[in-house]
């Protein structure tokens, strides 16, 4: 008979590969997504010139680094990963959306809270090394 360990290590590793796969595809998505937005870009440069044509497109740039931060958050496991993928996602959705003042104003405040535990985070994370992103939080140390 299998021992319950064993069955959590190959649930684990089935797991990771399931996570290594999915971000693979991912960034297939990503880079064939970008590759043909950049194709219509040169076939139809008067796209982006209207406010309009320029909000889709700044929409469309976004998700693509919204999806970059999630598979390296699904290939990293840091928590830290975790907070940019949410900082992003909301700073996306205030840049992209019309809202009240407000929501804007409750918006600016939760990616503010969100820096701050991303900042606690790393000030008592102490296997971490730093990286470019932590010089947003050179004043948390």
């Amino acid at each position: 008979p299998m021992s319950t360990n064993r069955i959590n290590r190959i649930i684990k590793r089935f797991c990771r590969w399931t996570e290594a796969v999915l971000s693979v595809l991912i960034t297939i998505v990503i880079i064939i997504s970008i590759f043909v937005m950049v194709v219509s870009l040169i076939k139809n440069p008067e796209a982006v010139e209207s406010a309009r044509g320029f909000g889709l497109f700044l929409e469309e740039v976004l998700y693509f680094i919204v999806g970059i931060e999630m598979v390296k958050m699904l290939m990293t496991h840091k928590m830290e990963d975790v907070m940019d993928v949410l900082i992003l996602a909301m700073a996306r959705h205030m840049l992209v959306t019309h809202t009240s003042v407000e929501g804007t104003l409750l918006q600016i405040i939760g990616i503010c809270l969100l820096f701050l535990v991303r900042c606690v985070i790393r000030k008592f994370s102490s296997t971490e090394k730093k990286d470019e992103w932590d010089e947003d939080c050179d004043d948390c140390r």
